[in-house]
């Protein structure tokens, strides 16, 4: 399955500005999604991002080996693209670890919509999720799953990042 052309441009763009901040919010501790009236730490916008931080264990530590590697993981939209509503989901480490694993949810009205995306990789992940487009509330959820190298703490990670809710008419 490839990605269509706008989404690619999306998840670029999700890229470059996950670089800028890094937050987890209180949503996204609670397990839920911030709406867009309540948007507080772990949101920018329509943008959510969350992070862990993997280091060397005292034994394992090299000259080879990076002192830290940090992961994100970010949820962008969701956006009214032709007859769909998409949300993108963007997973990246600083090195490479042993593994990045992605899925994106979209939600209408609080309830899941549409396919979900997945994709997995050794040092990032992207992937769409996309449902038909009908009048209601939007939401997305990107869920992240990181598995440290040997010799790194924690072992691994699960990190979500929740989108704002948006109004989208057809």
């Amino acid at each position: 399955m490839s990605i269509p052309r706008g989404i690619v441009t999306l998840v670029s763009v999700v890229a470059v500005a996950v670089t800028v901040a890094s937050f987890t919010g209180p949503a996204a501790a609670a397990g839920r999604h911030p709406s867009a009236s309540a948007a507080g730490p772990g949101t920018i916008g329509a943008e959510a991002v969350a992070e862990v931080v993997f280091t060397p264990m005292a034994s394992a530590r090299t000259v080879l080996a990076p002192r830290v590697i940090t992961c994100r993981l970010a949820a962008d939209g969701p956006i009214a693209q032709g007859v769909d509503v998409v949300v993108s989901g963007l997973a990246y480490c600083s090195y490479t670890i042993s593994g990045v694993d992605l899925t994106v949810e979209l939600y209408r009205n609080d309830n899941l919509w549409g396919m979900p995306g997945f994709d997995y990789g050794r040092s990032a992940a992207a992937a769409p999720a996309m449902g038909f487009c009908i009048d209601g509330a939007y939401h997305g959820k990107a869920i992240g799953y990181f598995t440290a190298p040997i010799g790194y703490e924690p072992p691994t990670a699960k990190l979500e990042a929740f989108t704002g809710r948006t109004n989208i008419e057809c």
